[in-house]
């Protein structure tokens, strides 16, 4: 538990245990070659969880993200919309 990132020591290949890898193999039977995920899980979850951030971010506001892609000029609309009166120069 460190309260700033200069107190964090970041672990180096001396740190880490050793450990041995092993493979299990286990083809999926619904899949003509026997293939499971590709690694789309790390694609899949990742808009969602920016969005979710810019909304957080913006619920001072009472902004709703409910579309991608979260580019500039689609934030700037959201805190526009949200208040008319919302200034960032006052922020």
């Amino acid at each position: 538990m460190t309260q700033n990132f200069k107190e964090y020591l970041i672990p180096t290949a001396v740190d880490v245990p050793h450990f041995t890898l092993g493979h299990m193999v286990t083809p999926a039977p619904f899949s003509p070659g026997g293939f499971k995920g590709a690694g789309e899980t790390g694609t899949v979850t990742t808009p969602p969880c920016l969005a979710n951030t810019v909304e957080d971010a913006l619920s001072p506001l009472g902004a709703q993200v409910r579309t991608l892609p979260l580019k500039p000029d689609f934030r700037w609309r959201l805190m526009r919309a949200a208040k008319p009166s919302f200034n960032p120069i006052q922020c």
